[in-house]
């Protein structure tokens, strides 16, 4: 930091579960997510005889498994969401995933002394869990590679019709994998639409442009809709954070031309590690003005502030819609949502154009005694000192 200060980030990370004993010799079924309520987005088959130890020997006997399953049900977990959800495509340029659940897969002895590995292991995927039905198609299983910090595809799935233990018949999209490391894996869909988000933080709720904070962690998590219900979201699909600058952030995030509330999102900011800034009130008072970004171009984002509907919720969140911005539309040209390639007009966006602000409430201000002390000068000594 070029004016002497330091940012802290806290990392947060999914808790291991606690290992499961299975026998080698017998079919497993793991499910994927158990969310209070609702059924599980997936479920690993391990056929029989699959485990082999690191030398190729087919292992036999009991198997300590540990399978930790971080499912986009649960809003709690995005920020435990390990890398960017980005991969390669075939010209190398970098695109964005949107997440069904990320899973990390622990196989050891009974003694817990080695390692395993499994073959021929499937993934059955409920395709009731899946929201967005252009989604089906488009769903492949991923690992992360952990040097670049990219995702890797491991396979497609296939369409598949058949119970699956007590429950009804119904269709599953059907993944194989071989799992030869601990690596973090991902059911996912490749996502071309894609915007950016202005936000700007500030000391005060005077929002002057030389009050403007930097080392600011801003937080965007992209979130589903629920079937026929575009107000209340099911699950978050993406996760991204960005550092504000002199000139504010630009996050990614998933948007849409043709339906305003297809993509919408929650945005936190956080500064120090821990001090939560607030978002500009929605109710009771709408000011356009003041959350900065006018109308109509407002409505259309549904900006919402956490406490909205209930004054005792915390006011250090906003969600909105995510509508891309139509081209020639002389209210929506200058922020806050930009089209991906206008990822530079984002960044260089003055202060004047349309964002989303944060600020910091005057009960997390410090103020810091700077009279100078002279030790040999004891004009300049305190109470303490002379103590």
């Amino acid at each position: 930091n070029k004016k002497g200060g330091a940012v802290f980030h806290e990392v947060q990370l999914l808790r291991k579960k606690a290992p499961v004993t299975i026998d080698s010799s017998q079919t497993n079924q793991i499910p994927l997510g158990q969310a209070a309520g609702s059924a599980p987005i997936a479920e690993l088959e391990i056929p029989p005889n699959s485990f082999y130890k690191q030398n190729g020997e087919i292992y036999s006997g009991k198997v300590k498994a540990s399978v930790s399953f971080l499912d986009p049900r649960d809003l709690s977990t995005a920020a435990a969401a390990q890398s960017d959800l980005n991969f390669l495509n075939e010209e190398g340029d970098t695109f964005p995933l949107r997440s069904y659940g990320m899973f990390s897969l622990d196989f050891t002895d009974e003694a817990a002394t080695e390692t395993l590995n499994a073959g021929e292991v499937k993934v059955y995927m409920d395709s009731t869990q899946v929201k967005m039905p252009e989604h089906l198609d488009k769903m492949k299983l991923w690992s992360l590679n952990p040097e670049t910090g990219l995702w890797e595809e491991e396979g497609d799935f296939v369409f598949q019709t058949g119970k699956r233990g007590k429950r009804e018949e119904r269709t599953f999209l059907v993944g194989n994998m071989e799992i030869r490391e601990r690596r973090l894996f991902n059911l996912d869909v490749p996502e071309s639409r894609r915007c950016y988000v202005k936000i700007r933080a500030y000391r005060s709720e005077r929002f002057m442009p030389s009050e403007q904070i930097e080392g600011v962690v801003v937080n965007l998590i992209n979130m589903e809709p629920e079937s026929g219900f575009s107000s209340n979201p099911r699950a978050w699909g993406r996760f991204d954070s960005a550092i504000t600058g002199s000139n504010g952030a630009c996050l990614p995030a998933f948007c849409d031309d043709q339906k305003s509330d297809a993509y919408s999102a929650y945005v936190t900011a956080t500064l120090g590690g821990g001090e939560e800034l607030e978002a500009v009130a929605s109710s009771p008072k709408f000011n356009p003005n003041t959350i900065g970004v006018p109308q109509p171009y407002l409505s259309k984002l549904n900006y919402r502030r956490t406490d909205h509907e209930d004054p005792k919720i915390k006011k250090t969140a906003f969600k909105i819609n995510l509508a891309k911005p139509i081209p020639n539309a002389d209210d929506e040209s200058s922020g806050p949502i930009y089209a991906f390639e206008n990822a530079r007009q984002c960044e260089e966006a003055s202060y004047s154009d349309a964002h989303f602000r944060f600020y910091r409430v005057e009960g997390d201000r410090y103020d810091y005694n700077t009279v100078p002390f002279n030790e040999d000068d004891p004009m300049s000594w305190m109470e303490d000192y002379l103590a």
